[in-house]
């Protein structure tokens, strides 16, 4: 059985926050995340590749992560957009 309640002001994810804030963490907070963890992969993974002979594997890798960062760098900017300006 579950069921929908509104908790009492002051409790939640931030006490006393509106629910707009909320989402906008929620979201930007792995986004943030992600982004470091792509800019770190990406620049060692050059940098190997500027060191060493080129690797088809390691292209590809690049190339994929590039594309999977993007999609997702939409979708965490579409979550944000609409907790942005999305009416209360």
């Amino acid at each position: 059985d579950e069921r929908i309640t509104d908790l009492p002001q002051g409790l939640g994810f931030l006490p006393g926050s509106p629910q707009r804030v909320q989402g906008i963490i929620t979201w930007a907070a792995p986004f943030i995340y992600d982004s470091i963890v792509f800019a770190a992969t990406l620049w060692r993974s050059t940098m190997y590749l500027k060191q060493r002979t080129k690797s088809p594997v390691l292209t590809v890798f690049i190339r994929d992560g590039i594309v999977y960062y993007m999609f997702m760098l939409i979708a965490y900017l579409a979550n944000i957009f609409l907790y942005v300006v999305r009416p209360l």
